[in-house]
């Protein structure tokens, strides 16, 4: 992992080319998923610009979203996995789609991130995809938010909300201005003790 790091400290300031993509699809089992998020620690979470109007709860799994930002989390039905060679270094990201396919949220690896918890999330025998970075619908990312995932119990429902972080080093803070600029979004975080919605603009 320390090329991982060396390049990014090389590439910063340098637009990302892209080498190689390579990726898979997998079903999702939503409850599953949403009690392995809180093992990821900090990411960074990039929902879609324009939230539907979902209700807060899935009845599937009785959970219930503390923040709409949470929302697409709540819908996904499958993920596509998604690694990515560029001249700046490796990428690794999670993209939550619908039913049909449409991307609803956006999950990146960061420095900081518990790399067991992703191999966890992102295990199990999957056909390769040609493009799998690729849509045929356009994706808009509403914000980019470094923070953490918690799922908790409020009158014995479970409730996910961001757990906001309270360190990060220097290189993840760096690799996640570039994933923002990059996704042409303005880099926020959620600091903990979080506030649902409230967030803290760190670069423009």
């Amino acid at each position: 992992m320390s090329g991982w790091f060396s390049s990014w400290s090389r590439g910063r300031g340098t637009r990302p080319q892209s080498q190689l993509v390579c990726g898979s699809r997998k079903e999702v089992e939503l409850d599953r998923f949403l009690r392995m998020l809180p093992g990821l620690g900090t990411v960074l979470y990039l929902p879609a610009s324009q939230l539907r109007a979902w209700p807060i709860a899935r009845p599937q799994t009785g959970v219930i979203a503390e923040s709409p930002l949470l929302l697409p989390l709540l819908h996904t039905r499958s993920l596509r996995v998604v690694t990515q060679i560029v001249t700046s270094g490796p990428l690794e990201w999670l993209d939550c789609e619908d039913g049909v396919g449409q991307r609803l949220a956006r999950i990146y690896l960061l420095p900081d991130s518990d790399y067991l918890s992703w191999d966890r999330i992102t295990a199990g025998e999957e056909a390769e995809d040609q493009a799998p970075a690729l849509s045929t619908r356009r994706w808009r990312p509403g914000a980019a938010i470094l923070t953490g995932f918690r799922l908790r119990q409020l009158a014995r429902v479970p409730l996910l909300s961001c757990s906001g972080y309270e360190r990060l080093s220097g290189i993840g803070l760096r690799v996640a201005g570039d994933l923002a600029c990059r996704e042409r979004v303005h880099l926020g975080a959620i600091s903990a003790p979080v506030q649902p919605l409230e967030t803290t603009l760190l670069i423009d």
